[in-house]
């Protein structure tokens, strides 16, 4: 008998201890339901999730809660770069309108690349403008445009539009005129900035527009200012990091005063503008490429450079080499004084615009106090350098004296 209470005493205590786990696991899922955390995540790190799981763990994910159902027929994410090619025979409108299909999701890149077309049926100049207005209504970050075609690159035009916030690079190649806001700071984050072969473009407003601007490229554009040829940086001010301006001929004055976090200069012109650099630039990249006729301004090319301590790669062409060596025989030697020592000096780049004797010794004469005192002439400079003799002749003016 008393085994028999003993046995019912058990099966009770067993029941109340299995009744007791109930109500704690009901408790514990009330208080989940209550407090859902991962339900609560945003719906982008719930795709996310979703995205690393099978077809069909993901679809049971729609068993969690309301939030997670039919969740996963989204868990793979749209391509955030978008590339577009028109070319000959290609219908623009069609195109937009299966952009319209994918909606204004989000684009981190988008380029739009238009070929050179065999006859007349060019796209209209408005229809190249929807792309770039859906490119910024999906706020991308990253936007590349080339007409490459000639006569759309003649008679395009776009025009970046103001709510554009996300934008940090641009890239134009091939257009006929591109145009910005007015609007003071209204790309606070664009910092890169590439314009190739544009017919007209308004730097004055782009500059004024892009406060933040780290790195300004122009290659053969042709640039409105609001003075005649001259291009104020002020804007950036110490933000510039690099300036790179190639065959722009208009340009009669560079203002990079204020630059005074300016690392990279590269500058190439068959004229000789006149620039300003700020004193305190740490320079490290310097670009220097000269094909006029006038060498009164080289004197002012060298003197309005500032300290070359930092500087770790230069290059030269073989006719600026030339004017240095003129100036330094027949001018004053005492402006290339900034040109005689580069103690931190790792690569020289030499762009011979001519392969003859001359210019092999005007590089000869103007490198020779450089390079030893140079890490990159310490190859060169190991042993004593004599000058040969035909540098003394016909071929620098020996016939003169110094």
């Amino acid at each position: 008998m008393a085994e028999l209470l003993g046995a019912s005493s058990s099966k009770k205590r067993r029941a109340g201890e299995e009744g007791e786990g109930f109500e704690a696991a009901a408790a514990a899922a009330a208080a989940a339901e209550e407090e859902d955390r991962i339900s609560a995540l945003p719906e982008d790190l719930r795709l996310r999730i979703l995205a690393l799981l099978p077809l069909n763990s993901a679809i049971r994910m729609g068993a969690l809660s309301t939030r997670w159902r039919a969740l996963w027929a989204r868990r793979w994410p749209a391509p955030s770069s978008l590339d577009l090619h028109i070319r000959a025979g290609d219908d623009p409108e069609e195109m937009l309108r299966s952009l319209e299909c994918r909606g204004r999701r989000r684009l981190d890149r988008f380029s739009l690349t238009i070929y050179p077309f065999m006859s007349n049926l060019h796209p209209h100049v408005t229809d190249l403008q929807r792309f770039l207005d859906y490119a910024v209504a999906c706020g991308v970050e990253d936007l590349h445009i080339d007409a490459a075609d000639h006569f759309v690159s003649m008679v395009s035009t776009f025009t970046v539009p103001l709510d554009c916030s996300r934008l940090a690079r641009l890239f134009v190649r091939h257009a006929g005129r591109l145009t910005f806001g007015s609007c003071s700071g209204a790309f606070p984050a664009l910092e890169v900035v590439h314009l190739r072969s544009v017919g007209s473009v308004d730097i004055s407003r782009l500059l004024w527009a892009c406060p933040r601007l780290k790195s300004l490229c122009l290659r053969g554009c042709d640039c409105d200012c609001d003075c005649e040829g001259v291009i104020d940086l002020a804007p950036a001010g110490a933000h510039l990091r690099s300036l790179t301006v190639v065959e722009c001929n208009w340009i009669t004055h560079i203002d990079a005063s204020r630059a005074s976090g300016l690392r990279s200069f590269r500058f190439s012109s068959a004229r000789d503008p006149t620039y300003s650099i700020a004193s305190t630039a740490p320079l490290e990249d310097l670009y220097i490429s000269l094909r006029g006729e006038n060498c009164n301004p080289i004197r002012h090319w060298i003197q309005a450079l500032p300290s070359l301590d930092n500087l770790r790669v230069l290059t030269v062409c073989s006719i600026a080499l030339w004017r240095v060596y003129v100036l330094d025989r027949f001018g004053s030697a005492t402006s290339l004084t900034k040109l005689s020592y580069l103690p931190s000096l790792r690569e020289l780049q030499l762009v011979m615009l001519e392969m003859d004797i001359a210019n092999l010794a005007y590089t000869y004469v103007c490198l020779l106090p450089v390079l030893p005192v140079s890490p990159a002439g310490e190859a060169l400079c190991s042993a004593p350098i004599k000058q040969p003799r035909y540098l003394r002749g016909q071929f620098l003016g020996g016939d003169r004296g110094r």
